[in-house]
């Protein structure tokens, strides 16, 4: 039963994901009290989708760099790049919003990558691997990008955003790959199972 209405809810993500924006927005301030939740149901995404990867599945993403590359090539290059073109293309009198679209673009990719990338059965180790590093550079690579594209300058809290990927990507992860490599990839045969129908009842 709860197998069925995962795959149901997997095929139904592209309209969920939409939908569940709308009801942030339209009734964001009384769920605002609850925001302090997001970070553990997050971190606990992250783990459940780290009890299936080992310490040689990143150990290989690293030493097999040409996918990290060419995705920090297209989330901090190519999309600003292209931001910024439909941006004048559709706001041209209008540049603080040619800004945002490009600081949207250009800012570093999240926890939220990584569950749907674990949701569709990608490369978590790449995926982790991009989020790592992505978060590392970002401080250096947004503000240059945006002085670079419009001139201007961005100040990022980077205490705040390295506590944030500390609590809801490296600890986690890591404790799921030690799990993994403690006991052999069993937990990954029992839990993994259990844990995978977690993700879509959580973005819920």
């Amino acid at each position: 039963m709860f197998r069925t209405l995962n795959r149901r809810l997997n095929a139904a993500m592209p309209l969920i994901t939409p939908i569940s924006i709308l009801i942030g927005v339209l009734i964001g301030t009384p769920l605002s009290a609850y925001t302090g939740f997001s970070p553990l149901l997050f971190a606990f995404m992250t783990f459940a989708g780290s009890i299936s990867m080992g310490f040689k599945d990143f150990v290989h993403v690293m030493k097999h760099p040409g996918p990290l590359i060419a995705c920090l090539f297209i989330l901090h290059l190519a999309m600003p790049l292209l931001a910024m073109m439909l941006g004048h293309l559709a706001f041209a009198a209008d540049p603080y919003t040619i800004t945002g679209l490009i600081l949207g673009a250009a800012i570093p990719t999240w926890v939220s990558s990584f569950v749907w990338v674990n949701i569709y059965k990608g490369n978590t180790a790449l995926t982790l691997a991009i989020i790592l590093i992505d978060t590392i550079l970002a401080p250096f690579v947004v503000p240059g990008m945006m002085s670079v594209l419009i001139g201007a300058d961005v100040h990022l809290d980077t205490w705040g955003m390295m506590q944030s990927l500390f609590g809801m990507i490296v600890v986690p992860s890591l404790i799921g790959m030690v799990l993994n490599e403690w006991t052999q990839g069993k937990i990954e045969q029992v839990w993994g199972p259990r844990l995978a129908h977690s993700p879509n009842w959580l973005w819920l």
